[in-house]
């Protein structure tokens, strides 16, 4: 005679591997992603980023030294993550982490584009790149969008915080002209590219004006992108 109990046991395991695959499957955002990162006034560092779920993971900067943990979510693609670092905070003596920053992650299929946004003794920062899926294989530099993006987002940040704004948006053009040197035409007639050729005209003028041509500038690239 059949066993009754067994067929319920049969039953209940394979609805529960088969709703563990299904909540696997809604969640692409899981998994190891690691690239490099831009922050302006300091420069290019890695990133590790593992999520667990799509409700947070861990998060590591090795070149730093420090890293910590990701709570949060987000559906249609794009995440929100509160990141709490949980060893090598940053000090007034000693380079380090900032903690309690916030993360935006757009999931683009094998990549996702990354921001970061903190402060830290009344300062704000930012940073943004893109991070691919760990495969253990070197993956395709930035493209124009992307190199166009972080300049963009650069340029903003600094005109929100940045104590002395003038280097601020230097070191942002010398970031954007690094992230564009592999490709082939130099990003030409995009908006991004814009942007570049337009703020050293701003040099000429002294403070305030300048801050107001590097806005005007700014809005002007953002009006042009598609």
């Amino acid at each position: 005679m059949p066993n009754k109990d067994r067929k319920i046991q049969i039953c209940f395991f394979a609805l529960f591997f088969l709703s563990l695959s299904s909540s696997f499957a809604e969640d692409p955002i899981r998994g190891t992603w690691w690239g490099s990162v831009t922050q302006p006034g300091y420069g290019a560092y890695d990133v590790t980023m593992t999520l667990d779920s799509a409700s947070g993971g861990t998060i590591e900067y090795p070149s730093l030294s420090c890293g910590g943990t990701l709570s949060g979510g987000g559906s249609g693609g794009v995440y929100q993550y509160s990141e709490t670092i949980t060893y090598g905070l940053v000090t007034p003596d000693q380079e380090g982490c900032i903690t309690g920053g916030s993360l935006r992650v757009v999931h683009q299929g094998e990549a996702v584009f990354w921001e970061w946004r903190g402060s830290y003794d009344s300062q704000e920062y930012y940073a943004s790149g893109k991070l691919y899926r760990d495969g253990g294989q070197v993956q395709p530099g930035p493209g124009c969008e992307e190199c166009g993006n972080a300049l963009m987002n650069d340029i903003e940040a600094g005109l929100r915080a940045s104590r002395n704004f003038r280097n601020y948006v230097q070191e942002a053009r010398q970031n954007y002209g690094n992230c564009t040197q592999s490709v082939s035409d130099g990003c030409q007639n995009t908006c991004g590219r814009q942007l570049y050729d337009n703020l050293p005209g701003c040099d000429s003028f002294p403070d305030p004006g300048h801050k107001s041509c590097v806005e005007t500038a700014l809005r002007g690239a953002r009006l042009s992108c598609p």
